[in-house]
């Protein structure tokens, strides 16, 4: 039976310097501007033999624009290999083919700032990921507030003594895409996109994201859970999903209230929500209270604050009971 890989990541322009990286870019971009004259100037041309180049230039860039932001190697075309056991070859497997345009962009910044000293790698590019829409909507159906998270964040952000070896950053950068990678697998994504980045750094284990988490209340899978809905929310909105909970992801929530039953409500539920309404989201679109039944201990709880002397009380109860949720 062949044994799994060893999967890591290295990319040979994230060891180039900042100047060799715009060089490169610099001359793909004039290769592409000078194909782009090349196959105008051909295809108007007399002969049928340079006709036919330039037709074959401009079938070229327009499988380049096609593919435009779209990682080397798709993840599907990996899932078909790997249920024939062809996926890998033994030993180590590099999977930076499967990483996205836009995923190398964040980790290329996120470890040039960390290079500097600027923060930890982790911290790096969680603060690169907070740009990413989608991610500001999984964090607001967290209850998570985007300003104070921020903030927090950038308190981590401040230099707190050399900076590290390259080589300790290449292998945290080659453990947090692996991790992003078998998350895009799982998810049965096309490749490694940002938003399987985020869902990366939980397994990080970096102690300012360990403190940001915990003060914010935020688990390891939470991140993941966050996330589906902003995969799917597009596809559930196109088929009919209700368009009071559009409005809700729209919303920006200034105060955190509450957890609101976060293991479910993280998850789209449209077969659910054919037969049934959603209590807890309708309490975030504001059509009913926070609050359903417990009235009469409400009513008791106002009473007792409501003395002269000595307004206090207390609530017993099991846990997940609604003490919380009255108070």
């Amino acid at each position: 039976m062949k044994s799994a890989p060893e999967l890591f990541f290295s990319d040979p322009r994230l060891a180039m310097t900042g100047a060799g990286r715009l060089l490169v870019r610099v001359a793909a971009s004039a290769g592409y501007g000078l194909t782009v004259t090349a196959a105008f100037i051909l295809s108007f041309s007399n002969l049928p033999q340079l006709r036919a180049i330039g037709f074959l230039l401009i079938l070229f860039l327009c499988e380049r624009l096609f593919h435009f932001g779209a990682s080397d190697r798709s993840l599907a075309h990996l899932a078909a290999l790997t249920s024939r056991g062809e996926a890998f070859p033994a030993g180590r497997a590099n999977i930076a083919a499967y990483v996205t345009p836009r995923s190398y962009r964040i980790l290329e910044t996120a470890l040039g700032r960390s290079r500097l000293g600027d923060g930890s790698f982790p911290v790096n590019l969680l603060r690169m990921l907070m740009s990413r829409r989608g991610i500001q909507e999984g964090l607001r159906r967290m209850d998570v507030p985007l300003p104070d998270f921020r903030s927090k964040l950038d308190q981590f952000l401040a230099p707190t003594g050399p900076a590290p070896r390259r080589d300790e950053l290449e292998q945290e950068a080659s453990f947090l895409v692996v991790a992003a990678f078998n998350q895009a697998l799982a998810a049965e994504s096309e490749a490694v996109e940002p938003k399987d980045l985020f869902a990366a750094v939980a397994h990080a284990k970096d102690p300012s994201l360990v403190k940001l988490f915990t003060l914010f209340n935020i688990g390891d899978d939470d991140l993941e859970n966050a996330l589906i809905w902003s995969r799917f929310g597009g596809r559930l909105s196109a088929i009919g999903f209700p368009t009071r909970l559009s409005s809700f992801i729209g919303r920006s929530f200034k105060k955190r209230r509450r957890f609101m039953n976060r293991a479910w409500t993280a998850r789209p539920t449209p077969f659910l929500n054919r037969f049934s309404e959603d209590l807890t989201d309708a309490a975030r679109a504001g059509a009913v209270g926070f609050m359903v039944g417990h009235a009469r201990e409400y009513g008791n709880l106002v009473d007792a604050l409501a003395k002269p002397e000595n307004p206090n009380a207390v609530l017993i109860g099991e846990t997940g009971s609604g003490k919380e949720t009255i108070v």
